[in-house]
């Protein structure tokens, strides 16, 4: 979790299998504490959620205003579809290996291997 470009505020897991609990309180003492507080599994329903979020931003299934998950799946799908062609031109799109340069410019080579960094030791 450190490695991620985002500041979370909270991970919620919704749905979790029983087991899951057991599994975290054997992964536990492995994260850190900090990460710890942030995440949050959760085993019932949706109503965890009003506490967290604002109910115009869930969805009619989870107890919001908004669209329910069927209904906000096929404004999905259909918007996806008004990007068919792009999806499918972005598919066709490859490197042209004619444009490389060739010119020496190419440093796959041994220059930032490990040959070379080390310096000689001498040992009395």
């Amino acid at each position: 979790m450190d490695a991620i470009p985002v500041k979370l505020k909270a991970i919620h897991v919704i749905n979790v299998n029983p087991v899951m609990s057991h599994i975290m309180n054997i992964i536990k003492p492995f994260i850190r504490k900090e990460h710890m507080k942030k995440l949050h599994l959760h085993s019932g329903g949706a109503d965890f959620l009003k506490g967290w979020l604002p109910t115009e931003n869930l969805p009619g299934d989870y107890g919001g205003v908004e669209e329910d998950f069927l209904t906000l799946h096929e404004h999905t799908m259909k918007r996806l579809e008004i990007y068919r062609e792009w999806f499918e031109e972005e598919e066709k799109l490859k490197v042209d290996e004619s444009k490389r340069p060739t010119d020496g410019t190419n440093f796959s080579g041994n220059i930032f291997g490990a040959e070379g960094s080390f310096k000689k030791l001498d040992i009395d």
